[in-house]
């Protein structure tokens, strides 16, 4: 009798079945792919958008802050320019306080007011950087951190005492300063600071622009109520930002140069400023009429100002690959000038 060997129960796959397989696992494949893809196209999509609004919130922010702070000088009243006690009249642009505010249109695509040059404003914010179109703005005021006077100055030219062996130092030799109470002010500018006394000195003949006068007051001199501030003139800008995007092109940035300091890229992805003054020239406080920089018949009847910033995304994204773009603008009101 013959036995019968048992068969394997391990057996192999078809050809068919196999295909089949493949075919299968492909089809799933390629629906995963394309999960992945839309995911991150997504993705990138929501994140551009996020940084576009914050960038666009962030520069109006930054804007609104300094623009209602034009003109600040402490309790001095912004309706009479302060005492120019500097060798140049009026102070160079970064120290001219009494000009709260001040802009320059974008006439064309590389002109501002009209002009092909930006001279009148400081070297390092230059009309081959500054991104054509754009418009340029400029606020002045006295900084945030003031120093009451530690005594009464015994006459209008005499050394002025803050208070002494402040640390971190916060006066240099060759700053121009603002000294005011509420009825007067003057601009000059330190030619020795002495930490251990809390003097300044504010010479004639030393330093540049240097002090034509060391008489700080026309009228009485200043008392322990006056305080001394540090100006700060910003000057608002578009123009190419430091890096690239993930097409390695130049973005546009928001720029800010404050005095004499190198400008600072503030805001990556700012593609324009554009800017309206609320002209009052009627007096009673509020605007009668927006215009541009270079329409505005007195910059002293400036009550208002009306900026719009493009942000953008920076790097293109989503399923399309583009860069988006957004318009945000904000009405501000100047807080030393109207009603």
């Amino acid at each position: 009798m013959k036995s019968l060997k048992p068969r394997s129960s391990v057996q192999g796959f078809t050809l068919v079945e196999l295909l089949i397989a493949m075919a299968l696992g492909i089809f799933l494949l390629l629906g995963l792919t394309n999960i992945f893809i839309g995911s991150k196209a997504t993705f990138s999509s929501q994140a551009g958008m996020s940084r576009m609004q914050q960038s666009g919130r962030f520069a109006i922010d930054l804007l609104q802050t300094e623009i209602r702070m034009a003109g600040f000088s402490g309790c001095f009243s912004t309706a009479n320019e302060p005492k120019n006690t500097l060798n140049i009249d009026p102070p160079p642009v970064e120290f001219n306080i009494g000009e709260a505010i001040n802009g320059y249109e974008a006439t064309g695509t590389s002109q501002w007011n009209g002009s092909s040059t930006l001279n009148a404003l400081p070297d390092d914010v230059d009309e081959d950087n500054v991104t054509g179109g754009t418009d340029i703005i400029l606020v002045r005021r006295a900084g945030n951190d003031g120093l009451r006077l530690a005594s009464a100055m015994p006459n209008t030219s005499a050394t002025v005492f803050v208070a002494s062996n402040l640390s971190p130092e916060p006066i240099a030799d060759g700053d121009v300063l603002l000294l005011s109470d509420c009825s007067k002010s003057a601009i000059f500018q330190v030619t020795n600071y002495t930490v251990s006394s809390g003097g300044i000195q504010h010479n004639t003949g030393v330093g540049s622009p240097g002090n034509s006068t060391k008489i700080l007051s026309d009228d009485k001199s200043f008392d322990t109520d006056a305080t001394v501030y540090k100006i700060e003139t910003k000057i608002f800008f578009i123009q190419p930002g430091a890096g690239t995007n993930n097409r390695n092109d130049a973005y546009q940035s928001l720029w800010m140069k404050n005095g004499t300091d190198d400008p600072i890229e503030l805001v990556p992805g700012i593609e324009n400023l554009q800017v309206l003054y609320g002209e009052d020239s009627g007096g009673d406080g509020v605007p009668d009429r927006y215009v541009t920089a270079d329409d505005v018949s007195d910059m002293a009847d400036v009550v208002t100002v009306r900026v719009s910033v493009v942000a953008n995304s920076i790097d293109s994204v989503g399923s399309a690959g583009s860069i988006l773009n957004r318009n945000f603008s904000s009405l501000i009101k100047i807080r030393n000038r109207g009603v």
